[in-house]
Order: structure tokens, then C-alpha cells, then sequence
């Protein structure tokens, strides 16, 4: 939820700027640092041609999310309206950019803590299941969160045909088919995929080395990812079954207690 709110902070900040920046593209004589700063302060709508003075440089940052760049972003921006005489309109924007910037790292520093606790309740429950390569304490975390009672699913097959991991059957008379399967728990495929991304990059992991067989068996890479996919859900399962097993006693302990 922190990490969509961010996003979301992140889309109005670049979208304010892009148009604004889109707009001041489209002007003559727009190109240094005195003629945007005569335009923020002339006749003219000055919200035309702040952009490029507030960040310095003509592209758009490529990660806003991260701390140093929306330090940046805000310290730009105070400067900016500190130092220019700025219209009302233009010293506006000023704001707004130094507003979404700490709205930002306010987010970013909340996510944070809510990652360092899950890594602290994770690593006392599962273990075995951050030992796998790839899954990190917030795949883990979302791993069990998703899939729930681990009882609901009869075996690794099921489980899997709930991550959307495990090919759909449609044979019809004699031609043996199945096609990709695009229902099941999106999120669980999800974090599957981020499990398997991980995995084929890595040189002389197993994984990689699977993926590289059915590629060379020439399925495609999407197929061969798909592939990796449900073979890693059977090892999420097995990995999920002795998480489920501390659960059940925990909450023993805890009845027996009471």
C-alpha cells in the first residue's frame, strides 16, 4: 500500500512537470538559465518554463523514488524560489515540486520500517524459505500472506494451478494440448516471477541452468519461464508446508497456555 501511494506521489509530481516541460519545449528562445527566468517573472504564464531550472538538467531523473534524487528534487526547489524572483503561478510550482519530493521520502522511510519488520516476523517463521535464491523477507512475506492456509491445497499440483503456475489442459480427440494459464492468484505469480528473475540471472544456479535447457529444447522465453515457474512453486510449497507446521505449533503453545 506505502509502495502505490509512493507510485502514486511519484505519477503526479512527473506528470505536472512533463506537461510543463512539453509546453516550454514548444517555445523559441527558451534555452538558458536568464531567458527562463525572465519568462517566470515576465508578462507570459511563467509555468511554461520552470522545469528545466528546477532540476538543472533538460531529461526527467530515471528513479524519482530514490532518497538521494528526491533530496534533491526538494533542496532544487527551495533554492529556486529562493534565490529567483518568481511569479505567484511559478513559485507554486516551486511548492508543489518540493511537496511531492518530501511526500516521497516521507513514504520511502515508512516503507522502510515496514520492511525491516517483516524481515524481523519472517526470519523467526521461515527460514527455510528464505534460503531459497531470489526470495527476499518481502516475497516471503507476500508468499504467506497470499497463499494462507496451507491446508486448502491437496498437494504441490493445486497449489501451483493457484499461483496461475501450472498449464491448462485442452486436448481434444487425439491432439494433446495445453495452453497458459491466465486465472489463479496473480499476485502469487507475481512473486513467483520476481523468484525466477532472479534465478535466471544468476550464473550457475540451478535455475538458470533449467531455464537454459528449455531453451535449448527451443521453447521460447516466456515458455521457458513458465516452466521455471511451476517447478518453482513446488519448491515454494514444500518450503510453505514446514512454515504452515511452526504456525499450527505456535498457536498450540498458545492455546495450551491459555
Amino acid at each position: 500500500m506505502l509502495k502505490r501511494l509512493r507510485k502514486w506521489s511519484c505519477e503526479m509530481l512527473i506528470g505536472c512537470l512533463v506537461s510543463r516541460r512539453a509546453r516550454c519545449s514548444g517555445r523559441s528562445g527558451c534555452d538558458t538559465t536568464d531567458e527562463i527566468a525572465w519568462c517566470a517573472n515576465g508578462p507570459e504564464p511563467p509555468t511554461v518554463c520552470v522545469w528545466p531550472v528546477l532540476i538543472g538538467v533538460v531529461d526527467l531523473p530515471r528513479n524519482v523514488t530514490s532518497r538521494k534524487t528526491a533530496q534533491q528534487l526538494a533542496a532544487t526547489a527551495i533554492r529556486f524560489r529562493d534565490e529567483v524572483l518568481l511569479h505567484p503561478a511559478a513559485s507554486a510550482v516551486a511548492d508543489e515540486l518540493q511537496d511531492a519530493a518530501e511526500e516521497i521520502l516521507r513514504l520511502t522511510e515508512k516503507i522502510r520500517l515496514a520492511e525491516r519488520q517483516l524481515k524481523a516476523l519472517v526470519t523467526a517463521i521461515a527460514s527455510d524459505l528464505l534460503s531459497v535464491h531470489g526470495i527476499s523477507s518481502v516475497v516471503a512475506a507476500g508468499l504467506i500472506g497470499h497463499t494462507g492456509d496451507l491446508r486448502n491445497y491437496r498437494n504441490a499440483g493445486a497449489f501451483a494451478a493457484k499461483c496461475g503456475a501450472a498449464p491448462v489442459p485442452c486436448s481434444s480427440g487425439r491432439r494433446i494440448a495445453v495452453r497458459v494459464n491466465t486465472g489463479g492468484d496473480r499476485q502469487l505469480n507475481r512473486l513467483l516471477h520476481v523468484v525466477a528473475i532472479a534465478q535466471v540471472a544468476t550464473k550457475q544456479h540451478p535455475g538458470r541452468q533449467y531455464y537454459e535447457r528449455k531453451r535449448g529444447e527451443g521453447k521460447t522465453h516466456p515458455a521457458a519461464m513458465r516452466c521455471l515457474k511451476r517447478q518453482l512453486a513446488t519448491v515454494v510449497y514444500y518450503r510453505l508446508s514446514a512454515v504452515q507446521q511452526l504456525i499450527v505449533a505456535a498457536d498450540l503453545s498458545r492455546a495450551e497456555a491459555a
